[in-house]
């Protein structure tokens, strides 16, 4: 693509906002504004938000929590984790008999024993 007739820019010119006939400021568009609403009602005061004291109070009893809830959560946990990681192990096997060509059927059959599980 030739780009001919390159020469300077035209200079910037003031904005013609004024210019335009019946252009008035800021006021009458106010007025405008106001009329089209038909006379909504002012806006009304803001009431200052009640205190949530009885949230609080319950947040409070749902956080506290006995040592026999801690270590049976805590067991519970260290029980998916380990399940987890032993379905991921034989999928990792899985993986890898399906590359060699070569997958034991007891593999997927541990595998799928396994997921049918009890989760706990």
């Amino acid at each position: 693509m030739k780009v001919s007739g390159v020469g300077p820019a035209s200079p910037i010119t003031k904005a013609r906002a004024a210019q335009k006939a019946g252009a008035k400021g800021g006021a009458d568009f106010a007025q405008h504004l106001n009329e089209a609403i038909g006379g909504a009602q002012e806006a009304g005061v803001v009431e200052t938000p009640v205190a949530v004291s009885g949230v609080d109070a319950l947040l409070a009893v749902q956080a506290a929590t006995d040592a026999t809830d801690d270590e049976a959560r805590r067991k519970a946990r260290k029980r998916l984790y380990e399940r987890g990681e032993s379905i991921l192990g034989h999928l990792d096997e899985l993986r890898h008999g399906l590359l060699m060509g070569h997958l034991p059927k007891e593999r997927l059959i541990e595998l799928a024993q396994l997921v049918r599980g009890k989760r706990d």
